[in-house]
């Protein structure tokens, strides 16, 4: 087995697919991914209204 790691900035998760698929269908590749958000992504994610949600 051999292993990469790609850093991709994608502007909307569901780009995720037309990145993987590729490597899925090509080398039957087995991917994870890590999503990472600035703090900026973060205060738009509407995480404050979740919490009031499920507190």
């Amino acid at each position: 087995m051999r292993g990469g790691i790609f850093l991709v900035n994608v502007k909307d998760p569901s780009d995720v697919p037309g990145f993987a698929e590729p490597f899925f269908l090509n080398f039957q590749a087995d991917c994870k991914f890590r999503i990472a958000m600035s703090p900026q992504d973060l205060q738009k994610s509407g995480l404050e209204a979740l919490g009031k949600t499920w507190a």
